[in-house]
C-alpha cells in the first residue's frame, strides 16, 4: 500500500491544488469580450466579401470596436454605417459605393471577335492565346470547359 499509495494521494493532492489555483485564476484574470463586437456583427450584412479589407465581417466588427473606420462595409451602405457610428459614439461619414459593372454583357452577340481560333477546344487553352479570341475579357469563351 506505501509503495503506490502515498504517491498516488501526492499526485491527487497537487491535481486538486492546481486544479483550485486555476480556477482561481481563470476567473480572477478573465478578460471581458467588447459587447460592442457583438452588437456591431450582428449588423453587418455577413457577406464575407473582404470589401472593407478584412477577411470577413467578425474581424471587421473587432476592428471597428478597436478603432478601425466605420465606414469600411460598402455593401451595407449609409444606413449600416450611421447606426454602426451610433453604438460607436462616432459621427457618420460617406462610404464610395461600389457598383457591379457588368462588361461585355457575357454573350458572343455582344463581343467583337479579335481572331479566328483554331487550336484545342477548350477555354483555358484559348484564354492563354492573347486573352482569348473574343474581346471581352470578362465573357465566356464559349468552349464548353465548364460542363465538361
Amino acid at each position: 500500500m506505501t509503495e503506490i499509495g502515498i504517491p498516488v494521494i501526492i499526485v491527487s493532492g497537487l491535481g486538486l491544488l492546481f486544479g483550485i489555483v486555476l480556477s482561481y485564476a481563470s476567473k480572477k484574470f478573465e478578460v471581458k469580450p467588447d459587447e460592442n463586437i457583438e452588437k456591431i456583427r450582428e449588423l453587418l450584412p455577413g457577406a464575407n466579401c473582404g470589401a472593407c479589407g478584412f477577411t470577413g465581417c467578425d474581424q471587421y466588427a473587432e476592428a471597428v470596436a478597436g478603432g478601425a473606420g466605420i465606414n469600411l462595409c460598402p455593401v451595407g451602405g449609409s444606413d449600416l454605417i450611421e447606426k454602426i457610428a451610433d453604438i460607436m459614439g462616432k459621427e457618420a461619414a460617406d462610404c464610395e459605393k461600389y457598383i457591379a459593372r457588368v462588361m461585355c454583357k457575357g454573350t458572343w452577340n455582344n463581343v467583337s471577335i479579335k481572331y479566328d481560333y483554331d487550336g484545342i477546344i477548350d477555354c483555358r487553352a484559348a484564354a492563354e492565346m492573347a486573352g482569348g479570341p473574343s474581346s471581352c475579357i470578362y465573357g465566356c469563351e464559349g468552349m464548353g470547359s465548364c460542363k465538361k
